[in-house]
């Protein structure tokens, strides 16, 4: 039986490219779409050990450090190397990428592949799995689960979302809520109006 070489992810597909890395393969492997034949094949280096997902035509690759590879051809573009090794499972995010790592958690900048922010673990040094829900990122790891919130990722989803769907009873209820807590209670106040309003008109 092979050893564990990839943490389990499902294929990502880029353009014309499917993209698998078989738990038991020191490969990754890239798919013609189309026709299912092989197009390419690169060995796993000790830096490689999940895939993320895929960014305009990026794939990004997680491990000890980030590393951003062509889906086309499964050239490597760039890698980033974190101020600590990378540990866990990351999420590409508007624009950036989150890194977990042993120390704490790396945002990285899709287009530029640098670091913008580093914020260390509160408790624990042992990394975990990014998820990125309701403008906050939330590690999970063996032990703890922790949330990262930006109150200004916060403010621009409510504007982003109330754009989207201005009459949403239940969105305008969420949004508002998250305006009490970045302490814009004045703008809050309409938005629950309305949210209890229409609520109240279909029952």
């Amino acid at each position: 039986k092979n050893p564990l070489q990839w943490l389990n992810s499902p294929p990502v597909v880029s353009g014309n490219t499917a993209v698998y890395t078989p738990t038991d393969s020191r490969k990754m492997y890239g798919f013609d779409l189309g026709s299912g034949r092989r197009i390419w094949a690169v060995e796993r280096d000790s830096e490689m050990r999940v895939l993320y997902g895929e960014k305009d035509g990026l794939l990004v690759v997680g491990g000890e450090e980030l590393n951003f590879v062509d889906a086309a051809n499964g050239q490597l573009v760039r890698s980033y190397r974190p101020r600590s090794p990378g540990s866990g499972r990351g999420v590409i995010g508007d624009g950036v990428v989150y890194m977990p790592t042993r120390d704490g958690l790396a945002t990285v900048k899709l287009d530029t592949k640098t670091e913008v922010d580093f914020r260390r673990w509160t408790a624990t040094r042992s990394g975990g799995n990014i998820v990125v829900a309701d403008g906050a990122v939330v590690r999970a790891g063996n032990d703890q689960v922790e949330a990262f919130v930006d109150r200004r990722n916060w403010d621009k989803a409510v504007e982003d979302a109330l754009r989207r769907a201005p009459d949403d009873p239940m969105l305008c209820y969420r949004c508002g809520l998250r305006l009490v807590q970045s302490d814009r209670a004045p703008e809050a106040i309409p938005l629950l109006e309305k949210a209890y309003s229409r609520l109240e008109g279909s029952s």
